[in-house]
């Protein structure tokens, strides 16, 4: 139902999923706010649960805390996959500096190297998410350093208990033959219309993702902004919510203007 979002640290209840905190992890085009809804919207159960586009796991944060009764769950991200690892392997031990002009210099430089910790910190050391090629330090008023320790420290835990496998495919590689009806998906591409400084939308061929949705026998649900090209292919979407887009989500012709956040499913 439109306007149904609620706060971004709980679920939206439904009668099998009670409210719960979840961590969110800042990154352009993230689903911090909008996560709680989505979750409500999707399967309580089945044999898979996939993000092709997991981006930092905003939304996979909040299906994990809200219990969804999946037997396997898969990340994706041809750009992320490493944070993800490093989460695992590092979410509850990291010591998480104070944030400073010197320590993002070190971590940034680490980070060129492929060091594991400044791959973690990344969403932290740098303005919005957006990373350290493209992003400068993160604002003093953003997370603090023991906010973030407990956010990379439940992420640690949720990854734990799923169990969650992350790959690093570029998503026409994934083996879209092998779903079938027990399975979801949950896409989040880069949205038409925006260009996304870390992952924009050129990168990726929607038309393409057309193509596999219309023909897809496993359970999909596909968030993105009003365009012509989903409304000609999927129909009018099954939910909207007006947003309005982070300085790292624009478009020159768009501007700070509010969008229609949508959301389409074949279920």
């Amino acid at each position: 139902p439109k306007g149904a979002a609620s706060p971004a640290t709980q679920c939206t209840e439904t009668s099998e999923r009670l409210p719960v905190r979840f961590p969110t992890i800042p990154y352009p085009g993230g689903k911090r706010q909008l996560a709680p809804t989505l979750v409500s919207l999707m399967p309580p159960k089945g044999r898979l649960y996939s993000e092709p586009f997991a981006g930092r796991g905003n939304t996979f944060w909040a299906a994990a805390s809200c219990r969804l009764d999946f037997q396997e769950w898969v990340l994706n991200d041809i750009h992320t996959a490493l944070f993800f690892e490093a989460i695992r392997s590092l979410g509850d031990v990291v010591d998480v500096p104070e944030k400073t002009d010197e320590q993002y210099r070190r971590q940034r430089k680490a980070f060129s190297g492929g060091d594991p910790t400044a791959i973690l910190l990344e969403p932290y050391m740098t303005f919005g998410g957006v990373g350290y090629a493209v992003g400068g330090r993160g604002r003093s008023n953003g997370a603090t350093a023991i906010g973030y320790t407990q956010k990379v420290r439940t992420c640690h835990q949720l990854m734990k208990s799923t169990d969650v496998r992350v790959t690093s495919l570029d998503w026409k590689k994934i083996a879209w033959d092998n779903l079938g009806p027990e399975d979801f998906v949950y896409f989040d591409p880069p949205y038409l219309g925006t260009e996304v400084k870390s992952y924009g939308s050129s990168g990726v061929n929607h038309q393409d993702i057309m193509v596999l949705l219309k023909k897809a026998k496993f359970r999909w649900m596909l968030s993105g902004y009003h365009h012509g090209l989903y409304v000609q292919e999927l129909g009018e979407p099954f939910f909207t919510e007006n947003v309005h887009p982070k300085m790292a989500n624009y478009h020159e012709s768009v501007g700070q203007e509010r969008r229609l956040e949508c959301v389409w499913k074949n279920y």
